[in-house]
């Protein structure tokens, strides 16, 4: 048959429920126990014309070269479309591989998706894997989803993988090897805003142009919880965000590899063996600025990182760091004064950054290589602007540090670490304990340094121990000390 625009597909006006005789999860099904949907001659697969299609389902298909020319809606979906984002239909074990679309959706379009696979699918636009609406059942709930999908080397101009407006949530999935070529979102672009990500896995996703190169989301929203990033790369000039580009809550995600986040509040997360050697005053590993807000940062780890800047704070914001720790960080000397810095705050017309810093520690650290007398240290703090009305700081409490306190007053002869509270832990080798997981001894210096604060209540630091409900608190991210080393315990 031919749609309105004249592209041969098989269009359905009312719904449609195809099923593969294999019931074989795809990662595990052999070629020759394929349903195979496949396309050869520069045409759609599928298409639910204009509105219908409503609950349509397709399970244990495969979908091969699909393509969508042409204009409007046939300019989508190049497996499977659907001309509503009303329609409310779902794919359950599929595989869409190397399919194309002209404009959104490489392999489906307006269609939610559980256990599938997109693999080398492509889009002109939007949605190189898949291209989703904010799209209601009949009950009017937001349907709009993936489940347990892995999207593989897929490429759009902008969401390599996925190009979604209001995204209900997307979990269990994995995202590796996609392209964003001129646009954001390596992985993902969400337009609108994303409710929940969660126990996902994004790698090796790139922005080829001057966007984000993982999960890109137009305004601060989201959820993101139990996901690991790892080797996310944008552009030489790219804007903030490799990992995650203006995330609202992170929580017990890992990140690893290149790349760095752009997000407001993390709890329990660990950065370990992330490396961001970009040199721009405005971005460090983990930075905030006026597309985040203000924000929290709780029970965190980072540990092995390469950064010119680790934590950057701009444009007038406020970042609250407690119980973190910071462990064998090497933080290099760039091209701009303003490398080589574990806290850097920055002025923007007269609006003063600052960090407030609680119940850290900070152990072997290194802070630059250009001065190696000098910057050997634990903490490095810097900031610039005017005097009036307050500099931009970093302000630390109940902390400790195990090599030094470098400070930098840079050209305005700013006060940028004020250090009152620290507590100097010299040749203290169980501070922050050792790698791997630099969980400290109860010998170390951390233990009951730190102070109460209300936000504990309920709260669990990085090993998933509670926080204590007493007046002190261990120093640094875990609460849960060991016995030290030569210690026993022997229980009759």
């Amino acid at each position: 048959n031919k749609d309105a625009f004249g592209n041969a597909s098989v269009i359905f006006t009312y719904w449609l429920t195809l099923k593969g005789a294999c019931k074989t999860a795809w990662a595990e099904k052999p070629p020759e126990r394929e349903t195979l949907l496949k396309n050869s001659g520069g045409m759609r697969i599928l298409y639910g014309y204009s509105g219908s299609g409503r609950a349509s389902q397709f399970h244990n298909l495969s979908f091969e070269g699909g393509e969508a020319t042409g204009a409007a809606q046939s300019n989508d979906g190049g497996a499977i479309v659907f001309g509503s984002a009303s329609a409310g239909g779902f794919a359950k074990n599929c595989v869409f591989r190397n399919c194309s679309a002209g404009r959104y959706g490489g392999g489906t379009s307006c269609l939610t998706a559980y256990d599938c696979l997109y693999s080398n699918c492509t889009a002109s636009v939007w949605g190189g894997g898949a291209y989703g609406q904010a799209t209601n059942d009949s009950s009017g709930h937001n349907t709009n989803f993936f489940e347990n999908c892995t999207f593989v080397g897929c490429s759009a101009a902008s969401g390599g993988a996925v190009y979604g407006s209001d995204l209900r949530w997307v979990t269990g999935c994995m995202f590796t090897n996609n392209t964003a070529k001129s646009g954001n979102g390596g992985a993902v672009y969400v337009d609108t805003g994303v409710q929940v990500v969660s126990n996902s896995t994004f790698a090796c996703n790139k922005s080829t142009g001057s966007g984000v190169g993982g999960f890109y989301c137009s305004s601060p929203s989201g959820t993101f919880t139990d996901c690991a990033f790892n080797s996310n790369t944008n552009s030489p000039s790219a804007a903030k965000g490799a990992h995650i580009c203006r995330g609202r809550d992170v929580r017990n995600c890992t990140f690893t590899g290149y790349g760095d986040v752009l997000a407001q509040n993390l709890e329990n997360c660990t950065f370990n063996g992330c490396v961001f050697t970009y040199d721009d005053t405005g971005r460090g590993l983990l930075t905030h600025d006026s597309s985040t807000d203000s924000g929290i940062v709780r029970n965190c780890l980072f540990a092995n990182c390469t950064a010119c800047r680790l934590c950057t704070t701009t444009n007038g914001k406020q970042c609250e760091f407690d119980n973190c720790t910071f462990a064998d960080n090497a933080l290099l000397q760039g091209a701009s004064s303003t490398c080589g810095y574990l806290f850097y705050a920055f002025r923007d017309t007269n609006l003063p950054s600052t960090n407030y810093i609680s119940n850290c520690v900070f152990a072997n650290n290194d802070g630059g290589v250009d001065t190696p007398a000098v910057r050997q240290c634990d903490v490095t703090c810097y900031g610039t602007g005017t005097s009036v009305p307050v500099p931009a700081a970093n302000l630390f409490s109940n902390c400790a540090y195990e090599k030094g306190i470098y400070k930098d007053t840079g050209a305005k002869n700013e006060v940028n670490c004020r250090k009152g509270g620290m507590k100097f832990a010299k040749d203290d080798p169980e501070l922050a304990g050792r790698y791997p997981d630099y969980m400290p001894k109860r010998g170390s210096a951390a233990h009951r340094l730190g102070a109460w604060a209300s936000w504990m209540a309920g709260a669990k630091d990085l090993a998933g121990t509670d926080m204590p409900a007493a007046a002190t608190v261990d120093a640094g991210c875990y609460q849960c000390t060991l016995p030290a080393k030569g210690m026993s315990l022997l229980v009759w």
